[in-house]
């Protein structure tokens, strides 16, 4: 039995762990000029609830590609390290997580070995809305490849599974042997700078919701609080929160106010 589960800590907790992270994040950025925003369920919980959404348990943010690779290249804490796919063979995603190497996580919708974290999503180029969507085509199928490479060989076979599933979990147990995550994510990494930021007009996180975005639409950033403190935020927030969720304003029915992760953070030894 691992030793750290005898030291959880409480939500409210890792909660002010991941704010003061952010913090150093933002301080970080300010200093050196570099544009990050609060995005995702996080910019919802800071124009919404001033804070965290109530059933969260995560921080996202995101960069364009530009700041992000200096943030990966010259950002450094004694204890908040970052994960890529460029920093570790073993890391198993197509984007950042700055994380507190104090600490470790268990969570029932992933496989991660890191402590308490925030994602940090990349802003790509695309030098049109039809190039992009077509971006994000190719993207979703190396995702695909990684993710049965990396839950398929966890389940099996069932009478009750649709053919479709059952195939799908054979094959992936047939060729998992055989694909490297690793190269699998480093091919996506290529594919998705493969457009100079700076010399496109859209951009958008292919890493996540298929959304192309003008340039213009997020690069103004104003501050907003977010559990007492303030960080960069969109200025067009509510068109962004549109596009992306709908009427995001309005509370989810109580059956759907969960965390995604259902993260659980304990102290290491």
């Amino acid at each position: 039995m691992d030793n750290y589960i005898n030291k959880p800590i409480p939500l409210s907790e890792c909660r002010r762990m991941m704010v003061d992270m952010l913090e150093d994040i933002d301080r970080f950025c300010t200093k050196h000029n570099i544009s990050y925003q609060l995005t995702y369920g996080t910019l919802i919980g800071a124009v919404r609830h001033k804070g965290f959404i109530p059933w969260d348990d995560d921080v996202d943010i995101w960069m364009p590609r530009p700041d992000y690779s200096y943030f990966m290249e010259h950002y450094r804490h004694e204890y908040y390290k970052l994960l890529s796919v460029d920093s570790d063979d073993d890391y198993p995603l197509d984007y950042a997580k700055l994380h507190d190497s104090r600490t470790v996580v268990e969570e029932t919708a992933g496989d991660g070995r890191w402590g308490l974290f925030i994602d940090i999503f990349i802003l790509d180029g695309m030098p049109s809305k039809d190039e992009g969507e077509r971006m994000f085509d190719t993207t979703a199928r190396m995702r695909r490849v990684v993710a049965n490479q990396r839950f398929t060989y966890k389940l099996k076979p069932s009478l009750r599974a649709p053919l479709s599933k059952n195939a799908a979990i054979i094959i992936g147990r047939i060729l998992h042997p055989f694909i490297s995550v690793h190269n699998v994510l480093k091919r996506m990494d290529n594919n998705n700078r493969r457009y100079s930021y700076d010399n496109c007009e859209y951009c958008g996180d292919l890493a996540n919701r298929k959304r192309v975005f003008l340039k213009t639409d997020l690069q103004k950033t104003i501050r907003a609080l977010f559990e007492g403190r303030e960080f960069n935020i969109p200025a067009e927030y509510d068109f962004i929160l549109r596009r992306i969720y709908g009427e995001y304003l309005q509370l989810p029915p109580e059956e759907k106010r969960v965390s995604n992760h259902g993260l659980t953070a304990f102290w290491r030894d």
